[in-house]
């Protein structure tokens, strides 16, 4: 494996630094884009090279860049 990309895998992640959060609507006209606050806890759900899509603990669900995201610490 290389270590060199910014490849998330599934799981928890934290957000690192305030992120675009784009929240899908019921079609892609309707999306919306709120911040998430550094410091929240996401779940990766599909993982991907740049944008990754995640759930948040109310369920709510989108993608978010992975440069603002890191590995929760277990």
């Amino acid at each position: 494996g290389s270590s060199g990309g910014g490849m998330t895998s599934a799981g928890t992640y934290v957000v690192s630094s305030t992120a675009q959060f784009m929240v899908y609507g019921a079609d892609q006209m309707q999306s919306e884009i709120r911040a998430l606050p550094a410091g929240t806890t996401v779940m990766v759900t599909k993982p991907g090279e740049q944008w990754s899509g995640i759930q948040l603990s109310d369920g709510t669900q989108g993608i978010v860049q992975n440069k603002n995201l890191r590995p929760a610490s277990q």
